[in-house]
């Protein structure tokens, strides 16, 4: 009886030795600071710089008021999961008199489905093929936005391109293009379905050379789709 308790003492000694080494304690939960990110990626015929998406989030104790979005744009908050686990935050969603109601953010489904994303909950505001809202699982059908601006110096006159750029990826050759500065220049492109999608360019500027690679990875959704 004693080496079978002696045993017992053991066996408990090491659980709390390796437990906080192995696992991630549910109370830790409460202290983790969540980023909830929607992103306007719905089409429109207005004029650049005029909101068309209306978006008006709450939760039971804090009214985030209502949000008049541009295409592309991020709109973002914080949030604690209460002792309790019934945080939640609800949005209705217009577009061209059409609505949607999401729970940008529900504790007993987000507290661990976020944490993989590095504590971000990320929502695309889309139309495949009709008007959704859909969170980072749809992540394959979102349109991501790549921007490559020239801010280099030039003695050239303006609106004389200086900066040469070839962007392709695998599968798709953007072709050369010359950029003037302060030009921005985009494209979209999609996940695959393996999330190996990757863009690399070759940028020339004065008889110097540099190669850079822009991966689609699936990180947090600091990504914003931009």
């Amino acid at each position: 009886m004693a080496k079978l308790k002696e045993t017992f003492l053991v066996v408990l000694a090491l659980f709390w030795f390796l437990y906080p080494s192995f696992a991630v304690k549910k109370e830790d939960i409460l202290f983790i600071k969540y980023h909830i990110h929607i992103t306007n990626d719905l089409p429109s015929d207005l004029p650049p710089g005029v909101p068309y998406l209306e978006l008006h989030c709450k939760s039971k104790t804090k009214d985030l008021g209502l949000r008049k979005m541009l295409r592309h744009e991020d709109y973002s908050w914080d949030t604690k999961i209460n002792y309790w686990r019934t945080t939640l935050f609800f949005c209705n969603v217009s577009w061209e008199g059409k609505q949607r109601y999401i729970e940008a953010f529900k504790a007993i489904r987000d507290e661990w489905r976020c944490l993989k994303y590095h504590h971000s909950c990320m929502w695309s505001c889309s139309l495949y093929p009709a008007f959704a809202v859909k969170n980072e699982e749809d992540l394959l059908f979102i349109n991501y936005h790549i921007h490559i601006t020239n801010d280099l110096p030039t003695y050239v006159p303006p609106k004389i391109p200086f900066l040469d750029l070839h962007c392709k990826s695998k599968t798709r050759d953007l072709g050369e293009k010359k950029l003037v500065q302060r030009e921005d220049y985009t494209w979209d492109t999609k996940i695959n379905y393996f999330r190996t999608t990757l863009f690399f360019c070759n940028a020339f500027w004065e008889q110097k050379h540099r190669f850079y690679a822009t991966a689609m990875k699936m990180l947090s959704v600091d990504s914003h789709h931009s």
